[in-house]
């Protein structure tokens, strides 16, 4: 038996998950697959892998169709290897990833925050800009700011709408480091420690349009919790 047939490495495998194989080598591939012993084998592990990943990591941030609009995060990098079979999925991450814990601090605003607004006939709001000319006796009202803002939480089966309160008193500081208090619990982490799993944890900023013209940025935290796997073809 030609050895390239016991040799399919995990990179082609990842390729054939992906969808990234030509027309040929779709063909090759199968043929080799055949005349492997445990090549179906590998085949149906590989796509398992891909969906237990697609699973473990499901968290989509968008935006509530009601609700404010959400822009990309300032902070988040591209790698120069994403076109690579998937980032090689598991040895990139090590290992598999069981679980994803998000947390969210309080949105702070960016701009905007100090626009006065009054009251317009028919009891609806508008931003009061450029002082535009009211009658002398009108009086100003200052019209609340939004207190929370939503985003849609997609669990891999169903989504919902999330409140996130914003703190009225606080700016976005671009120069500011990282405020610990928005992560998750240390407690919490330190139990994962304990209980001999590791984990990562990614810091990043979501910044949303508010139907006001104001902007909000909301600090969120990433913390994905791996497991290692039993991979006997790996």
């Amino acid at each position: 038996m030609n050895d390239s047939f016991e040799n399919i490495d995990d990179l082609l495998l990842d390729r054939l998950v992906d969808g990234e194989l030509s027309a040929e080598e779709y063909r090759q591939v199968l043929s080799q697959l055949d005349q492997m012993p445990n090549g179906w084998r590998r085949c149906a592990h590989a796509f398992l892998e891909s969906q237990a990943l697609e699973q473990a990591l499901p968290l989509v941030m968008q935006t509530a169709p009601s609700c404010p609009q959400t822009e990309p995060a300032p902070t988040v990098e591209k790698s120069s290897n994403s076109g690579t079979a998937s980032f090689r999925r598991m040895e990139t991450l090590a290992a598999m990833a069981a679980s994803v814990m998000v947390a969210f601090g309080l949105g702070m605003y960016i701009s905007g925050a100090d626009t006065p607004a009054v009251d317009m006939p028919g009891g609806g709001l508008t931003t009061n800009v450029g002082n535009p000319q009211l009658p002398p006796d009108a009086p100003m009202h200052t019209v609340a700011k939004p207190q929370f803002v939503y985003v849609n939480q997609w669990d891999g089966q169903q989504g919902g709408g999330m409140p996130i309160a914003i703190d009225p008193n606080k700016q976005y500081d671009p120069q500011a480091e990282w405020d610990t208090s928005w992560g998750m619990n240390p407690e919490q982490l330190q139990k994962l420690k304990d209980s001999g799993q590791s984990y990562q944890t990614k810091n990043r900023l979501i910044p949303v349009s508010l139907d006001n013209g104001d902007r909000v940025v909301v600090p969120v935290q990433d913390v994905i919790v791996y497991e290692k796997p039993d991979l006997p073809y790996h």
